[in-house]
């Protein structure tokens, strides 16, 4: 905990780790993906990108 910071920053801290949580989340469910369709890392890395953005 931060004692010191202001109710903001603590929601800021806690923002950021829960973001931080889910984007690993993403990344492991995207690796897991990969791994089922039977992508090499360099076949995923040569794919084009998505036509929008998210």
């Amino acid at each position: 905990e931060h004692p010191e910071c202001s109710c903001n920053a603590k929601a800021q801290i806690c923002h950021h780790a829960k973001h931080k949580a889910y984007i690993k989340q993403l990344q492991q469910t995207a690796t897991k993906l990969q791994i089922t369709l039977g992508f090499a890392p360099e076949q995923v890395s040569a794919l084009p990108p998505p036509l929008t953005k998210i």
